[in-house]
């Protein structure tokens, strides 16, 4: 029983780790079930965020085709970074330790909607290198368009909480003024497109 636990575990954690690394078309809550991988334990439903959220994971080991395998803060297991995906990151050794910072999801358009659309959700994910510091490390930056229903607006914080597919709701801030945030209405259908970031870091050394 434990073994085919483990290794579901294990297909799980693979299969979210190559999803992460393709610039193709993904499901939105790819960022923070890799967040929620190793801060809970689990793949569960994620949502945007409008404050950074920052978790740390040791490495385990990397194996031959240099993946690396971390350890989360509560022992679980997870496949961080396959081995495309660590040839960008630079050097890691089994011991390191790694910070995973997810950052705030900043809106860049938005388009109210003047009829009942179905929820939809598209998002491209960019991998860059990390070099402004000189640490290894990468940073996955992933744009989002989804057609989402307005749950709730804060004009003042100038943040907006939305309902995408599967109910699953996101608050997003937008920080471009031209954004007419107050004229958003609970229950109103908009087109909005947002910006989210994962950085992948080694400490010390």
């Amino acid at each position: 029983m434990r073994n085919d636990r483990d290794s579901t575990i294990r297909r799980g954690a693979r299969a979210l780790a190559l999803a992460c690394t393709k610039t193709v078309t993904l499901t939105g809550a790819l960022m923070g079930a890799l967040m929620g991988v190793l801060a809970a334990g689990a793949i569960g439903s994620a949502s945007a965020q409008t404050a950074s959220a920052t978790t740390a994971a040791e490495v385990v080991r990397i194996d031959a085709s240099n993946a690396v395998l971390v350890r989360g803060p509560q022992g679980q297991l997870t496949e961080l970074m396959t081995g495309d995906e660590a040839r960008h990151f630079g050097t890691v050794n089994a011991g390191d330790r790694l910070t995973v910072t997810r950052g705030p999801a900043r809106i860049t358009k938005l388009e109210p909607l003047a009829s009942r659309n179905v929820a939809t959700a598209e998002s491209v994910d960019r991998l860059s290198r990390r070099l402004d510091d000189g640490r290894p490390g990468v940073v996955r930056e992933i744009t989002t368009t989804a057609t989402a229903e307005i749950v709730a607006v804060d004009p003042i914080g100038r943040t907006v909480t939305f309902r995408g597919p599967r109910n699953a709701e996101h608050a997003a801030r937008a920080d471009d003024i031209s954004i007419d945030v107050a004229g958003l209405r609970p229950g109103q259908m908009a087109r909005i497109v947002y910006r989210e970031t994962v950085e992948i870091t080694r400490e010390g050394r």
